[in-house]
């Protein structure tokens, strides 16, 4: 099986900069779903071709 990664890392800059805005807005509250929102995007991102 080959896997591939089509995310960009333009992308992941722009998420973690939003994540980090949005915790700031909402006093750290939003920071326990920015790891589980990062991981979501980095799966979507990854395909397995066989």
């Amino acid at each position: 099986m080959r896997s591939y990664f089509d995310g960009g890392l333009l992308q992941l800059i722009g998420y973690r900069i939003l994540g980090f805005l949005v915790t700031v807005l909402t006093l750290g509250i939003y920071a326990l779903w920015l790891d589980i929102k990062l991981r979501q995007w980095k799966v979507s991102h990854t395909y397995f071709a066989c």
